[in-house]
This record gives C-alpha cells, structure tokens and sequence, in this order.
C-alpha cells in the first residue's frame, strides 16, 4: 500500500504540472479510486466569513445535487464537524450510529435520493481570510462503510491533493514567457471576494490592514479592483495585472522607495541609469533637458542616492 501511495503522489506533483486545471480534479479522483474504493464525490471552496461555496466539483453524481444541498445546509451535521476539526479527515461514523441517520430528514430527503450512504470529508480553513477547500468521497452502499484504514491513506494524500490542485490553478497564470509569478498572488472577483490565495499573500494583506479577517478583501482595496490597476498603500503594493475568466488576478509586494517615483520619474531614471544623456532622454521623451535634470534631481531624493552608480545600484536592488 505505501508503494501505491508514493506512486500517487509522484503522479500527481507531476500530472498538476502538465494537464489543465479543467480536468485535474477528474484525473485525481479517478487515480484516487485505485487507494479508496468510493462511488462519488465532490470537491469545492469558499468562504467561512462570509459563509458561501464559490465552486464546487462534482465526480460521479448528479448535478441537482447542487440545486437541493442549500436546503438542508443547516441540517448537515457532517459539514459541521468537518468545519469544526480543519485538515482532520472525519467519517460519518464518527458521529452517530447508521440506525440513527437512517431516521434524520437529511437523510431521507437527500442523502438516500443521492446515495450518499457513507461519508468521508475533510476540510482545510485558511484563519485570517477564512478560505476553504473541502473534499467529500461517498460510498452508495449501505452495507460497506469507510474503514480506519481509508481514513489514513486520506488524510495522508489530502495536503498534496490540495497543494496539487492549486498548483495546477496557478500555472494557467504564467505570463507569455511561461514563467510563473513570483509574487504573492490571490483571484479576486470583481466585488473583492477572495476565491483563492497564494503563499504569502494573506501575510502581506496583513501588514497594510491588521484587522482583516476575512474572504472580503479591505474596503480600500475593494475600491480600487480593475484590471491594470494599481493599489500603492503604506507598506503593500497589489497590482490587478489581468483577468482569469471572471476572477481578477492580484499579486502583492512591500512597497519600496521606487514607489514613491512619479511613472515619468522612473522612466527618466531607468533611461538614465542605462547610460541616456539628458539630451537623449529629452528628445526621446519630447521635453527639455532642463526637465530631465530636475526629475532625476528629485528622484535622487526619494531614492536617497548620490551619483549614477547608486541609481543604478538601487533600481537594480528593489
């Protein structure tokens, strides 16, 4: 069994790397029925705060699943364990004994119309946004129930099939280099919801609002989304570089002393610290020489440097 488990999980880093992410869920779960025998399932995220499902990824089960989970939400005590214990893989057994399901509403109205006889879940929550990613395996027979050992081949793969998948998201956002960003990044809508949030971003967010806490991005922040735009704060930076689908794209940054540049200072200085004379920045810019004096002048000051070597130095730094 460990020598399948490794195999998995070698595919799977591997496989996040090379398919598009439209299919990645599917490949997993079918490579995944080769360590855990289950029927179907459902993969998705959101947010606890507020309390909303963004996407959800259904395997083997029927669509209006969707369409009738909102109305027993609030009866779903297995959804509610789950969010209680996050990164614990938790079986439906853990919580009741099956002639006690068999008599619950949830059961008779939703779970047996869709075959959900057996569960096994777990979540992730991320704290201070409060984003989550949830994976649920069903098993349709009444008769065969996840066992322990299900339970700990799932909790083992679980981070890598989370890291995986968002890996897998992420690589659609190289740049056409195919480079992927190296920037804190998170996709945002156009309302500020979060849908999902690279390594580092959340920290970084932090810094200019101590206060947030949850998927709705800052007030300030929200303010400001288009694509192209630029959110300059006094210690983050986020730039809204392109739209993925219906998402907004945000990467994060500390802000630097180059932040403080006007656009037309920074062009001056980068031309200048590539060798440009005055009268070549002038032209080239159709300005005076006088005017490209006064605006390295200044960018001197806000950069804190002396001579062309330091300017060179310091663009090349931050």
């Amino acid at each position: 069994m460990l020598e399948g488990l490794s195999q998995f999980l070698l595919e799977l880093h591997r496989t996040s790397r090379e398919i598009p992410h439209a299919g990645f869920k599917d490949w997993v779960f079918e490579h995944l029925g080769r360590l855990i025998r289950f029927d179907s399932a459902w993969w998705g995220s959101g947010s606890e705060r507020p309390l909303q499902v963004h996407r959800v990824h259904l395997h083997r089960c029927s669509p209006r699943i969707l369409d009738e989970y909102p109305r027993f939400i609030e009866q779903d005590f297995f959804r509610e364990a789950v969010s209680r214990s996050p990164g614990r893989v938790m079986l439906f057994s853990d919580l009741m004994s099956r002639e006690a399901f068999e008599q619950t509403d949830i059961y008779r109205n939703f779970g047996r119309p869709f075959q959900v006889e057996w569960s096994m879940g777990v979540v992730l929550i991320e704290p201070v946004s409060s984003l989550n990613e949830f994976a649920t395996l069903w098993r349709h027979d009444a008769r065969k129930p996840f066992a322990e050992a299900d339970r700990r081949m799932m909790q083992a793969v679980v981070p890598h099939l989370f890291e995986a998948n968002r890996i897998c998201r992420v690589n659609q956002l190289r740049d056409p280099e195919g480079a992927q960003h190296a920037s804190p990044w998170a996709l945002s809508d156009s309302q500020g919801l979060l849908h999902d949030v690279g390594p580092g971003f959340v920290d970084l967010i932090h810094q200019e609002w101590p206060g947030w806490r949850d998927a709705e991005l800052p007030l300030a922040l929200r303010a400001s989304l288009a694509p192209g735009r630029r959110h300059t704060g006094s210690r983050v930076v986020i730039e809204m570089r392109e739209t993925v689908g219906q998402l907004l794209l945000l990467e994060a940054r500390r802000r630097s002393a180059l932040d403080d540049l006007t656009p037309r200072e920074l062009v001056v200085a980068k031309r200048y610290a590539r060798g440009e004379t005055y009268v070549e920045i002038a032209h080239a810019l159709s300005v005076a020489p006088a005017t490209v004096r006064n605006q390295i002048y200044r960018a001197y000051r806000k950069l804190d440097v002396n001579n062309k070597a330091e300017l060179v130095h310091r663009l090349q730094r931050v």
